[in-house]
């Protein structure tokens, strides 16, 4: 996540090894009175064999200590996935890849990137799934017996102006309620200029990164999440796109030492946490008990923290 370092040394192999396991030397934080400190889970097993015989024992015990069930007890499951098109996606590429999914017996039609209006705005892009057509496809799956599940880079924050209406604002570093949730250290930045220097301009599907240590950014997630599960009736949540800030954040207020990168990357990794759990449980209770994907531009969130 970002906040945590492990080195291993081998003066001998024939005796073994040293391992160096925590936070990143140089970090502070600041605890108040009565308030607990969680430092990094470090785990260290050891098996017989060779590399795949310790990575499949790794496997069968964080399906059984670690991670949450899964729902109906069955994983993985046989997804038609559309990021083969790319951004290009739209409703009747949608229902081609949901006929075909059907005939061949698969499990889960899964909406990548480009549904949405824009980054930060997750609603379907009327000119790609007008009216309700993203709702009626995963009711179309649905009635053939498949789950539907959706991609959503819910950090990240665009750049309009227009943030949308008062009921859906869109996550923006122009809107002058959720500014704050964003640092103001430069952080790297192509394309778009609008953004200036202080922002990782958008670009199709990646935008300004929020700090999650702000607890008001934390509870806006919850909210938007809830109700775009409702909204398309979803059985799996992939989030994509940086959960940590590349410069860590100077913003007061965050939970974490300004300006220290591991200790915001600290909050923020926790604050992804309490978003995750807090939607998880809910949507066990309010709506069905769901599958999350965790994914940054393709590679794996492989934190024991997300996993649980």
């Amino acid at each position: 996540s970002g906040w945590s370092s492990t080195s291993v040394s081998r003066p001998d192999a024939a005796v073994g090894a040293t391992i160096h396991m925590g936070i990143k030397p140089g970090s502070s934080a600041v605890v108040a009175p009565g308030e607990e400190f969680v430092y990094p889970t470090v785990f260290i097993g050891a098996t017989h064999g060779d590399v795949e015989d310790s990575t499949n024992e790794l496997h069968r015990w964080v399906e059984a200590k670690l991670r949450p069930p899964v729902p109906g007890g069955l994983t993985p499951l046989i997804v038609h996935n559309s990021w083969w098109i790319g951004m290009d996606v739209d409703k009747a590429k949608v229902q081609a890849m949901a006929d075909v999914a059907i005939e061949a017996g698969m499990e889960m039609i899964h909406v990548d990137a480009g549904w949405f209006r824009a980054v930060g705005d997750w609603r379907p892009n009327p000119e790609k799934f007008p009216g309700n057509a993203l709702r009626e496809l995963s009711d179309y799956v649905h009635a053939h017996g498949m789950r539907f599940g959706l991609w959503v880079g819910w950090v990240q924050g665009g750049d309009r102006t227009a943030v949308g209406d008062a009921t859906e604002p869109a996550l923006s570093v122009f809107n002058s309620t959720q500014n704050g949730w964003f640092p103001q250290i430069p952080q790297p930045a192509t394309g778009n200029t609008k953004f200036g220097e202080k922002y990782h301009n958008p670009g199709p599907f990646t935008g300004a990164t929020m700090c999650l240590g702000s607890v008001d950014a934390q509870e806006w997630a919850v909210a938007r999440l809830r109700q775009v599960i409702l909204d398309f009736d979803l059985d799996m949540l992939e989030h994509d796109q940086p959960i940590i800030t590349h410069s860590g954040c100077d913003r007061e207020g965050h939970h974490h030492v300004v300006n220290d990168t591991t200790d915001s990357s600290r909050a923020a990794a926790q604050g992804y946490y309490r978003v995750y759990d807090t939607v998880r449980n809910w949507s066990a209770v309010a709506h069905r008990p769901m599958f999350f994907e965790d994914c940054v531009n393709g590679g794996r969130v492989i934190d024991f923290g997300i996993v649980q």
